[in-house]
């Protein structure tokens, strides 16, 4: 499936509560914004690749909820590709040493799932995806 001229938020490895509560986030941010959710490291990588340039923003969990990947496996493999179109990805953990660890394989500064109601997350999301 290709998304023409469209932007998309891929949440890869979230359990299907807080993909709700991503999904609300996203839609409060800007509701032409396009959420998948994904289950595996590669139904995400499948995804980005089928849609070159419209993946604005990945946003990962540490450990996913249906099988135990790693989260931060992902976000190496995603941001060493190093393509022009790749896109920002953000780690999703309250695990400050996983936030560094994400950060340090050149994901953006994510957040946790505690921190979801709060403005700055919804800002640091705006930041990534480049939305004043």
């Amino acid at each position: 499936m290709t998304i023409a001229e469209s932007r998309m938020v891929i949440s890869a490895g979230q359990c299907g509560y807080d993909n709700s509560r991503l999904r609300s986030l996203i839609r409060s941010i800007n509701p032409d914004l396009i959420f998948h959710a994904t289950d595996s490291a590669a139904e995400t990588e499948r995804l980005i690749e089928e849609n070159p340039g419209s993946i604005a923003l990945v946003l990962v969990n540490r450990v996913f909820d249906a099988n135990g990947q790693s989260g931060l496996e992902l976000i190496q493999t995603l941001t060493g590709k190093q393509a022009e179109s790749s896109p920002h990805v953000m780690l999703v953990s309250n695990y400050e040493d996983a936030q560094a660890m994400a950060i340090a394989h050149g994901a953006l500064p994510g957040f946790g799932k505690s921190a979801l109601g709060d403005s700055r997350t919804a800002d640091r999301i705006k930041s990534a995806l480049e939305i004043n």
